[in-house]
């Protein structure tokens, strides 16, 4: 490529085999335009894959500590629920129902027994009362 001397705005740049000096602005700004095209392309990837790796971390550490319910019985069952927090509420659990997320560490109550559980656990309310699952 030989040198060219900066007429104006019309500059020698490397990503140019020859010009002329009609359409040769055109393609100076043509190339400028397409490498800051190419960063911003760059930058908006990146950006996509910060954010990915965030979002991928997040949901596995909230589903990592997640308590799941179900109910083997025939029959709907009602369910309190202490949250650690403080925070109690009652679900209703329709007959085969599986909820998840319900809870990371809490006290599940039925009618007539409770469980204590925290982490990756299932319960189980089978005959109306509720114990721990092994399976997950």
């Amino acid at each position: 490529m030989r040198p060219y001397r900066s007429i104006g705005f019309i500059e020698h740049t490397p990503c140019l085999n020859s010009f002329d000096r009609i359409d040769g602005a055109w393609k100076i700004l043509h190339c400028k335009l397409g490498a800051e095209a190419r960063e911003t392309e760059r930058d908006v990837r990146r950006a996509q894959l910060v954010w990915g790796v965030i979002s991928v971390t997040l949901m596995a550490t909230t589903t990592a500590n997640a308590v799941d319910l179900i109910n083997r019985d025939r029959t709907a069952r009602e369910i309190t629920i202490n949250h650690s927090d403080g925070r109690s509420e009652t679900k209703k659990v329709g007959a085969g129902q599986r909820i998840a997320d319900v809870c990371g560490d809490c006290v599940v109550l039925a009618a007539t027994t409770s469980v204590e559980v925290k982490g990756n656990a299932t319960v189980k309310i089978e005959r109306g009362e509720v114990s721990i699952d092994g399976k997950r």
